[in-house]
């Protein structure tokens, strides 16, 4: 009897649902604001004071405290010192430095001369020019980052400023840990035996999760053995927030992880997806921790974590996750027409001022060369046979796109 066989597959709709129901962000944890980058923030931060702080000098040249625009001509006597320039005196000052007090302008370096302790305004200088204010660069108590903000490069220097030395508040970080079941595996690193095959599916969904915030660690693989794979879950549900076992869900009665799964009291959320590749797939519960079930083929093990395993870590992490995008096809697509979602390996690039999707020519689950070449999936409803040239796509995009078609792609051509 085929494993499938007489299991009700849920839709993704219905499997995410069940999957996300009771799962809620994990507790906060403070940690150095400089140390804040790819976390997700837990609360809103607000500058805990004016940036900069006192007016300070945005080019280098000379402080002085003249009343409205300079003209050109205008000459003053270089300053000797004090906390306070006099009004026909300059302050040689370098970008960054504090103003004197009653200075209110910095004329340019390049827009003076000098004759000997005299400094001459070599053009007219509008009144304010060359200098940065108090708050000019984020002002008190001002929210600059939100609660669920990811802290990216461009996000960070606002914090750090906002920070002012304070810790920041994040999102713990999920746990994943990754289990390849399969008397056929051998861990990377070890030369696989006759008949043999080298664990990729747990690594290479460990690599993903990691991209997406987690921390992850792949676990050596274990065999079709259900005591063994039984301890090995036990220990990885009681250090992991996730775990996610690749493999074991084919032969008699569903497989062994569906054996021990039942066995040790899981609680199953959806058993089966109306997708492909990636229908054998199985959610569970195991005391808190959550545990993802999907094929040992890397292709179905990424695609299943694409789109059940990152919306649960960035849901314990605080975070929204990304959502699909739309995309135009560059090819026609033809397949027989099924009663599942399939997701077909693509690449995405931009051009004519829009996102393109090209799907990979071969249809093969299992191409590791085809699933190298790719970055994105592009998703083929159920029941549609083909899709055309132009046509707009849901596509899941693992990377930025390209300025240009993949080399195996034909020219896109007009629409």
């Amino acid at each position: 009897m085929h494993a499938d066989a007489g299991r009700r597959h849920a839709t993704l709709d219905d499997a995410l649902g069940a999957w996300l129901a009771g799962a809620l962000p994990l507790a906060e944890e403070a940690i150095p604001a400089a140390a804040a980058g790819r976390r997700v923030l837990a609360r809103p931060v607000r500058a805990w004071r004016d940036v900069p702080g006192v007016a300070l000098a945005g080019v280098d040249g000379f402080a002085v405290a003249h009343a409205g625009a300079v003209a050109a001509g205008t000459r003053w006597a270089l300053a000797d010192g004090g906390e306070r320039v006099a009004a026909d005196a300059a302050w040689p000052v370098s970008t960054g430095d504090r103003l004197p007090a009653g200075t209110g302008t910095v004329v340019p370096v390049e827009a003076t001369a000098r004759d000997g302790r005299t400094v001459v305004a070599l053009r007219d200088v509008a009144a304010g020019v060359g200098v940065r204010r108090a708050g000019s660069a984020l002002a008190a108590d001002v929210e600059v980052e939100s609660a669920g903000d990811t802290v990216t490069p461009e996000r960070l220097p606002a914090l750090l400023a906002a920070a002012g030395g304070r810790a920041a508040l994040v999102g713990a970080q999920p746990h994943v840990h990754l289990l390849g079941v399969g008397n056929e595996l051998a861990d990377p690193g070890r030369a696989p035996e006759d008949g043999q095959l080298v664990a990729m599916a747990a690594p290479a969904v460990a690599l993903r999760a990691q991209e997406d915030g987690a921390l992850a660690r792949w676990l050596p693989a274990v065999p079709d053995d259900a005591e063994i794979l039984a301890a090995a879950l036990a220990r990885a549900a009681a250090s992991a927030h996730v775990v996610v076992v690749t493999g074991g869900l084919s032969g008699p009665g569903g497989g062994t992880t569906r054996a021990v799964l039942a066995r040790v009291g899981a609680r199953v959320l959806f058993d089966g997806l109306r997708v492909r590749p990636g229908r054998p797939s199985l959610g569970a519960r195991l005391g808190d921790a959550y545990i993802l079930a999907v094929p040992s083929s890397p292709v179905a093990a990424l695609l299943v974590w694409e789109l059940l395993g990152r919306p649960l870590v960035a849901r314990l992490a605080g975070a929204a996750w990304p959502a699909a995008l739309t995309a135009t096809l560059a090819a026609p697509v033809e397949r027989t027409p099924m009663a599942d979602d399939r997701y077909l390996r693509a690449s995405a690039y931009v051009g004519e001022g829009r996102l393109w999707l090209a799907v990979d020519p071969v249809p093969d689950a299992g191409t590791l060369a085809s699933l190298a070449r790719t970055d994105a999936w592009m998703r083929l409803p159920a029941g549609r046979a083909g899709l055309a040239q132009g046509d707009l796509v849901e596509a899941l995009v693992s990377r930025v796109p390209t300025a240009a078609p993949p080399s195996w792609a034909g020219p896109v051509g007009r629409v």
